[in-house]
């Protein structure tokens, strides 16, 4: 079950929450149950995701605590369950509601878990809380539908309270190319992120300088930042990692070239905190990397593989983080160890060896990023090719997996979970 969580600061924050819910699992079969105690705000919740999706204003809502279930008619309508006095998932089924996503409308049912066994395997769960300031909602969803639903209300949430309700970024390598390609998008309004912190090396030039209004860059990660993106060097990731765990930030990694000691200061983080990893946060990326697998997979051994990269004559490492992960890609397909047979570029007297891995690094002008992976067989080849015209690519990518990542458990994960791949 996939789980991330919210902070409400205010009632207006979980009624957001309410509206964005019926936004993006509003329709016919979709199942929202509620847990919390008393005053947590449920009721508020369920009345805000009835008024949107039925139009009926929430002052017209009661609480159906008595009544057990109210009906609100509209397209596909709402049915208002609560559960409280339930002794199970019997009684639901006494009441003719046992199969509570065939009824034709959307269900929002309070206190869910005094039903749990009658509820249908896809839906989605709200447990809130109560909190020193405000409330914490954690929301699960249990099938694909639920899946797909729950980034899209994070993101409805975010750009219905701005700032207030803005996930708060802190940015490492905040001067460098990348960095200052996030900061941009993070400043277009409506973005869902606030910048609170713009970190790097403690022999940078720009050290002190105000890089937007009230953020200053500094050397260290500090208390306030939900999700650190990391945008700097190897060692750079090493200290956000290490920074990271006892403050409780999320961080989302995109530096490739990392040593050993570095991938396990990661480690050592994802035990305490969410930490997701990609050499490049493409979304097209990450499907050629799918890609590449089942069609490593399909064809077999009786097939080379080459990869050919080609980046910016600034770029530091090679080949880059992007192709190692093809080559890993091919290498899973084809049930090997991971870069088993990898062969980087060839010179003077040097047969290509069956289950070789080629990869080719080239580094020209200002090549923003292009891969390739190439099949070929006996009178065929096949090639798999991804281009990337703009960085902007890369740092949308990092934003949405930053905003996925907020509120998850602690772990590992990679863009193939942001997209449902893994």
């Amino acid at each position: 079950m996939e789980e991330t969580s919210l902070e409400l600061a205010n009632p207006e924050s979980t009624r957001a929450l309410g509206r964005a819910l019926a936004r993006a699992f509003g329709g016919a079969g979709c199942v929202l149950a509620l847990e919390g105690p008393l005053g947590a705000g449920k009721t508020s919740l369920a009345k805000a995701y009835i008024e949107e999706a039925t139009g009926t204003p929430e002052d017209d809502v009661p609480s159906p605590t008595f009544a057990l279930v109210n009906e609100y008619r509209g397209e596909p309508g709402v049915l208002h369950l609560d559960a409280y006095r339930l002794g199970g998932a019997a009684d639901l089924v006494a009441l003719g509601l046992g199969d509570l996503d065939r009824t034709g409308r959307a269900v929002v049912i309070e206190w869910g878990s005094r039903v749990l066994a009658a509820l249908p395997r896809e839906r989605l769960e709200v447990e809130l809380c109560h909190q020193e300031k405000g409330r914490r909602a954690t929301l699960r969803a249990s099938g694909p539908v639920a899946s797909g639903a729950l980034e899209r209300v994070i993101q409805i949430v975010r750009e219905e309270l701005g700032t207030m309700g803005a996930l708060k970024l802190a940015l490492s390598g905040a001067t460098g190319r990348m960095g200052r390609t996030v900061i941009s998008l993070v400043r277009e309004p409506g973005s869902g992120f606030e910048l609170v912190q713009a970190i790097e090396r403690s022999d940078s030039p720009d050290l002190g300088s105000e890089i937007v209004p009230g953020v200053r860059v500094a050397t260290s990660l500090a208390a306030g930042a939900q999700v650190v993106i990391d945008f700097s060097s190897p060692e750079g990731t090493e200290r956000r990692a290490r920074e990271c765990a006892p403050l409780g930030t999320a961080l989302v990694a995109c530096t490739t070239g990392l040593s050993e000691r570095e991938e396990q200061a990661l480690d050592a983080a994802a035990m305490k905190v969410p930490v997701l990893q990609a050499a490049n946060t493409s979304l097209g990326v990450t499907l050629l990397q799918k890609i590449t697998t089942e069609v490593a997979r399909a064809l077999g051994e009786d097939y080379d593989v080459e990869i050919v990269e080609l980046h910016h004559n600034k770029k530091l490492d090679a080949p880059s983080g992007t192709a190692l992960a093809l080559a890993r890609a091919v290498a899973e397909g084809g049930g090997k160890p991971a870069l088993e047979g990898l062969v980087n570029g060839r010179s003077g007297k040097a047969p290509r060896r069956k289950g070789e891995i080629g990869v080719h690094a080239l580094r020209l002008g200002d090549v923003v990023g292009e891969h390739r992976v190439y099949f070929a067989g006996a009178g065929e080849r096949l090639e798999l090719a991804h281009v990337a015209s703009s960085r902007d690519t890369f740092a949308r990518g990092a934003l949405r997996a930053a905003l996925w990542l907020s509120g998850k458990k602690p772990g590992r994960y990679t863009m193939a979970h942001v997209l449902g791949l893994a």
